[in-house]
């Protein structure tokens, strides 16, 4: 609950919604912009979305995936915030 109290904390400014509970699976997926990271993929989605896992105190388990709008300054993309249990909630998002 820490975690999800801090992302909405965090989400405050940001338009988001709530689509799906899901599971997740490793991928081999690498990011030359993120050599280090862990890359995620959404189990039976057969879109090429790949989730990137995030480090940190409180957002160590939570997943992103970002893309940047025409403007440069604005973004939007989908989290998985973790529930426990495998299972975890995707969450679309602007700003």
């Amino acid at each position: 609950m820490k975690i999800l109290k801090k992302i909405i904390e965090e989400m405050q400014d940001t338009s988001w919604q709530p689509i799906d509970v899901v599971e997740v699976e490793l991928t081999a997926h690498h990011n030359c912009f993120y050599p280090n990271h862990k890359f995620y993929k959404v189990k039976g989605d057969e879109e090429e979305i790949y989730y990137m896992k995030q480090e940190g105190d409180v957002l160590d388990h939570v997943m992103v995936y970002q893309r940047t709008g025409y403007s440069e300054d604005d973004y939007y993309g989908f989290q998985l915030l973790p529930l426990g249990k495998g299972k975890y909630l995707k969450v679309s998002y602007s700003c």
